[in-house]
């Protein structure tokens, strides 16, 4: 399969550059507590174990996808809240979200609200 957008769907199967074990995408835009400044495009779990424990979630950017096996459901729905997500990450790139701090600012705060209104 290609890889068409940036953002693949939740439930996408895919392999990591010199991985060995399938993910299964379960999320966008995390931050790893160990280091704030970085958000990645996507959070994922082994497949087919699924989501067994915290600390086997797998945080990774779309550039180091290098095999798709499944892309997951396409909805309407999902078409959206890819709308707010694009303008999450370009508010992130441009400087008008910063992750760094301890607390959410507003506007982080308004988006987070606007995606989980869709």
């Amino acid at each position: 399969m290609e890889l068409k957008e940036k953002f693949l769907p939740i439930g996408s199967v895919v392999l990591l550059k010199g991985g060995e074990q399938k993910i299964m995408i379960t999320g966008f835009c995390s931050v790893a507590d160990e280091d704030k400044t970085k958000m990645y495009d996507y959070s994922g779990c082994t497949y087919p174990e699924g989501y067994l424990s915290s600390n086997q979630v797998c945080l990774f950017d779309h550039n180091q996808i290098e095999q798709l096996f499944y892309l997951g459901y396409e909805s309407d729905e999902e078409k959206e809240f890819k709308t707010v997500l694009n303008e999450i990450v370009s508010k992130y790139n441009s400087g008008e979200i910063d992750t760094s701090d301890d607390e959410e600012d507003d506007d982080t705060e308004e988006l987070i609200e606007d995606l989980e209104y869709l």
